[in-house]
């Protein structure tokens, strides 16, 4: 299957008319990224009311904030709140174990034991019960970036060992070619600053966009080639909404926060993000390279591949977020029941994806088992609960002790002075930091909600099916008894901010 095959929409399958279809021939489709190749497809024809949705829902957002909240936000600064805080070894561990960032959480493996000698032993790196004794998060993708003037950066790797399902505690941290332990004193606590740093560019530049841009495809080839009154169109379509307009202004916006472009006050990552046009692999591009295609060899760094269940993050946040997953697929599998997986559109449709998304199922492979349920329950959950349990968690961080620009080298020995925190940041760049989390990290800021979505299917069986669904929803979150990450109320319909 090629994509040159659907390069286009082919147009109103036998028994239909273009009429029959939202957009007709001027649907959004994919199109090869121009970016780099290996990105995921972007879209052409992104629908005018994305577009206007987009600009009156979160452009105004992000207006809203520079003209009032960073008035809050200087404030509070200039009460002295700007310098990066003391991290304990408690602290760096808690951060990391909670929500989002826990999604860099790997286990160690044998090849591991050799990047901390003495530390591991790789014939106990298992428990009794098949559970990893130990976690690591690899920073290797800092290497994509060239550093602003002043600014540092350095890709690390973090050992931690498990104390419980829910936390760790840390034990070294290998940088610039140094293992580190607590007791090397200050080069420790500095090394933990630039963990964080890495942390924080690898979430929202590698990990968090695999929720968002391989989902494009499926949203544009939805919206183009399911008849209007298809069941998987009325289904899918509730949660499409203005996705395609942010993931389109992120990848190609002079003012999107990830080219970087320091004549924006917003723009806090410390290197320059625009540079492919400048030299391929390099700053977002490149960082997003790692996300998609991975690294050779490096276990944390997979090649991305449609999921049909979520992956596995190794904290609570797993629990959390599986637990409304299976709602979503009761429901979706409820209703897929009454669609006819060798229905022509549905052959259309998921061969359409799997020409653009690796690893989503052709038609043959979606009529195994309960697999065309799960593809299209995985849709729902990443850009409904995935997506905004991500910017609910990180709207929970202190964000005192992460800095994204630092202004000193990473320890080069293992001896070294007292660390001076006033030095390592500057009053701009936490203004820069305080911003961007404010407009674009977190908290969530939808406006249309999964807690109430009406899928107006029309037949008396399927609205039961969707009432039903919601209940459950509500029921599963007044169970929660574990950490709540996002409330219900706050989880969007579709990536919409």
């Amino acid at each position: 299957m090629s994509v040159e095959h659907y390069a286009e929409w082919a147009g109103p399958l036998q028994g239909y008319t273009v009429d029959d279809y939202l957009y007709g021939m001027q649907g959004p489709w994919p199109k090869a990224n121009t970016l780099a190749g290996e990105l995921p497809a972007m879209i052409k024809r992104v629908p005018k009311a994305h577009i206007d949705d987009f600009r009156i829902d979160v452009v105004s957002h992000y207006l809203k904030t520079l003209k009032f909240g960073r008035i809050k936000i200087l404030l509070k600064m200039l009460a002295g709140d700007y310098k990066l805080r003391p991290v304990s070894d408690l602290l760096f561990a808690q951060q990391l174990f909670y929500g989002t960032l826990s999604k860099l959480l790997t286990p160690v493996h044998t090849e591991d034991a050799r990047e901390f000698p003495g530390l591991l032993n790789s014939d106990d790196l298992l428990d009794s019960h098949g559970e990893p004794r130990y976690l690591k998060i690899d920073t290797l993708s800092m290497n994509r970036w060239d550093p602003l003037h002043g600014i540092h950066s350095a890709p690390s790797l973090t050992l931690f060992k498990r104390d419980s399902t829910n936390s760790g505690s840390v034990l070294a941290i290998k940088i610039n070619g140094l293992v580190l332990t607590p007791d090397d004193k200050n080069a420790w606590e500095l090394a933990k600053y630039f963990v964080l740093q890495g942390a924080l560019c690898l979430i929202t530049l590698v990990t968090h966009p695999r929720l968002h841009f391989p989902v494009d495809t499926i949203s544009a080839i939805s919206l183009t080639a399911l008849p209007k009154e298809h069941l998987l169109f009325k289904l899918l379509a509730p949660h499409t909404r203005i996705q395609l307009a942010i993931n389109q202004a992120v990848s190609l916006q002079p003012y999107s926060v990830a080219h970087n472009n320091q004549f924006l006050p917003y723009t806090p990552y410390p290197g320059w993000g625009n540079v492919p046009v400048i030299e391929e692999g390099r700053g977002w591009t490149g960082l997003m390279t790692d996300a998609f295609s991975g690294i050779e060899g490096n276990s944390s760094y997979p090649p991305y591949t449609f999921p049909l269940v979520p992956e596995k993050i190794w904290s609570d946040f797993d629990d959390f977020i599986r637990g409304y997953y299976d709602v979503i697929f009761d429901f979706v599998s409820a209703v897929t029941s009454y669609i006819d997986v060798d229905d022509p559109v549905i052959t259309y449709w998921s061969d359409a994806i799997a020409a653009w998304v690796t690893g989503f199922p052709p038609h043959q492979r979606l009529r195994e088992g309960d697999t065309f349920a799960r593809a299209i329950a995985y849709f729902i959950w990443d850009v409904t609960v995935a997506h905004s349990a991500d910017h609910g968690a990180m709207g929970h961080y202190q964000q005192n002790v992460f800095p994204l620009r630092l202004r000193v080298p990473a320890p080069s020995s293992k001896t070294l002075p007292p660390i001076n925190r006033g030095k390592l940041v500057t009053f701009g760049d936490t203004l820069r930091n305080r911003l961007c989390f404010k407009m674009y990290f977190g908290p969530p800021q939808g406006t249309r909600h999964l807690h109430d979505t009406w899928y107006s299917f029309g037949i008396a069986e399927l609205d039961e099916l969707n009432k039903g669904f919601l209940r459950e929803l509500k029921g599963f979150d007044e169970g929660i008894t574990g950490r709540r990450f996002i409330a219900l109320k706050d989880i969007a319909s579709s990536i919409n901010f």
